[in-house]
């Protein structure tokens, strides 16, 4: 994210921020709390990382930051993405190919799940954005893409610092920049309580330090990041450099940027169309342009209209609407981590954006961008006055009249929501996705392990037996993915209440692969499960249960 190796080259510039003792020297003095502005897609994936995909990890911490930045006078802000723009369209794209050759290279031969090089899987992001929500963290949505959101927000509301991984917030109007893992780290330090917390200090730089080491104009700043290679030139910098008659070296490239920059000796004008006159074919020309206003957005203040969507309420950020923002600028499908010899997730749920599209989407035609290069085309003739509750939902997605057995159970709160939308998801996998091997293991283990909530012992996943994790890997993602769009209708356009979603997406993957490296007698496991939980037993009615030796 960002440009790549301004975090090394500024390295020597990082400080170590007295968050607490400067937050309450500035209530003191101002009566004001320190406003930190968080990137929440940075934040939540180190997040996750830290605590090694344990939500309960997760929902413990966030309770701890909230308790203790309420007693220190500091407030955090979390900023999620709204929509994309179509102009990021090629970028999007270039990410669904780097995914795809994540997922194959892990897939062609044996991996452990240690060198999976992990996605933090969707469902967990979800669950993560109602965790902070839950919490009390006051968390807004972004208009468009969040960057500059970020940066207009940390200067209307006069923030002390941004917090995320991002370099392109570096040379940006923002004041400080703390990296959220190092973040998470001071965080949990401070509420164990061992050490002063005026002495507890947060990494991160000074966006000033940054712009006097770079030594270029403000105006300058958004050339200098297309030329080192940032979200939008990155497949094409390298050879812009050499079309300019610079050499190339990617140790080198920023001091080789900066001298460049510093002795052209026309303005930014013309420097602009000097880098476009070098540019290949219209394709680069538009990235380029885009990578300019982009870092522009970056360096000043620039309120934005909000955006409006017929039928929904796009600033209740408890919602995603991954797939109506989708449909409304660019519906990339980014790879699972799952087998591409078996049928896609992604195209196993294709019915149910079609339905979502079909509403909020009104007479349009919808592409998909898919990992396997495929581009689905939906024909879109609005239908909105014809949606409704769930059962409606449901019976448009192809369920029959079983699944509502549960449903009325936990409508008349006599069965929790998450064994209901368990149900769905696994009757939905045994019904449109053929040949899914290990069924009976994902049944028995997600629901074991979901039911034990929440008092889960924590996993260590430091020994996993076996050399070989691909089949639980491709498990345990096909599920989430599955699960996914399940949700943008059950939470996003039926409200049921979103608080299911911690025990359903409580199994952490390296619990899930460990489990499923030493099972033994599965079958046997869910025949006594049956014997001994009643809804267990119905759910296997439900999804036709039969032993694994007579499939």
């Amino acid at each position: 994210m960002g440009i790549s190796k301004l975090k090394t080259y500024l390295s020597p510039y990082t400080r170590r921020l007295k968050l607490f003792w400067i937050a309450e020297k500035y209530f003191y003095q101002k009566k004001r709390e320190t406003v930190l502005i968080v990137d929440s897609s940075s934040f939540i994936f180190d997040l996750l990382l830290h605590f090694n995909h344990d939500l309960q990890a997760v929902e413990k911490f966030l309770k701890d930051l909230k308790g203790i930045c309420d007693e220190h006078y500091i407030s955090l802000i979390f900023v999620r993405e709204g929509i994309n723009p179509s102009r990021k369209a090629t970028e999007l794209i270039r990410r669904i190919e780097q995914s795809v050759t994540t997922r194959n290279n892990f897939f062609e031969s044996p991996h452990t799940v240690k060198q999976a090089n992990i996605q933090i899987c969707i469902l967990h992001i979800r669950t993560a954005y109602h965790l902070i929500v839950k919490t009390g963290f006051q968390l807004i949505r972004a208009f468009s893409e969040a960057d500059p959101f970020i940066i207009a927000n940390s200067i209307k509301r006069k923030a002390y610092a941004i917090i995320s991984m991002d370099t392109d917030f570096y040379l940006s109007s923002a004041l400080n920049v703390i990296f959220p893992y190092q973040f998470i780290t001071s965080i949990l330090l401070a509420c164990s309580r061992k050490k002063s917390l005026n002495q507890i200090t947060f990494d991160g730089i000074c966006c000033e330090d940054c712009k006097r080491k770079i030594n270029v104009s403000t105006s300058f700043i958004p050339y200098f990041s297309c030329l080192c290679g940032n979200d939008f030139t990155k497949s094409f910098n390298q050879k812009l450099l050499k079309k300019l008659g610079l050499c190339f070296n990617y140790n080198t490239i920023i001091p080789t940027v900066i001298d460049f920059i510093q002795s052209f000796t026309g303005d930014e004008n013309d420097l602009h169309h000097h880098i476009l006159n070098s540019l290949d074919n219209d394709e680069e020309k538009e990235q380029f342009e885009n990578g300019i206003y982009q870092i522009n957005r970056l360096t000043r203040y620039i309120p934005e209209k909000p955006v409006i969507i017929p039928g929904i309420d796009l600033y209740n950020t408890e919602h995603s609407y991954s797939t109506t923002l989708g449909a409304w600028s660019i519906a990339s499908k980014h790879s699972p981590l799952c087998y591409p010899n078996y049928l896609s997730p992604l195209k196993a749920t294709r019915k149910i954006r079609k339905i979502i599209y079909s509403i909020f989407k009104p007479n349009s035609t919808i592409t998909e961008y898919y990992d396997d290069g495929e581009k689905k085309q939906h024909t879109v003739h609005s239908k909105k006055l014809d949606n409704g509750d769930i059962y409606w939902w449901l019976k448009s997605i192809g369920f029959e009249d079983s699944i509502f057995d549960f449903v009325n159970l936990s409508m008349n709160n006599e069965l929790p929501w998450w064994k209901t939308v368990f149900a769905i998801v696994m009757k939905y996998i045994s019904t449109n996705c053929p040949n899914f091997k290990h069924y009976n293991f994902l049944l028995y283990e997600w629901y074991v392990i979901c039911c034990d909530y929440p008092n889960l012992k924590r996993f260590s996943n430091i020994k996993i037996p076996g050399d070989d994790h691909r089949d639980p890997v491709h498990l345990f993602n096909y599920f989430h993915s599955v699960c996914f769009d399940f949700n943008e209708v059950l939470i996003d356009y039926v409200n049921i209440s979103p608080d299911y979603l911690i025990p359903l997406t409580v199994p952490c993957i390296y619990q899930f692969v460990n489990e499923f490296t030493i099972q033994s007698n599965v079958d046997s496991k869910i025949d006594l499960l049956i014997s001994e939980d009643n809804f267990f037993a119905k759910l296997c009615q439900l999804v036709g249960f039969c032993h694994e030796t007579e499939q």
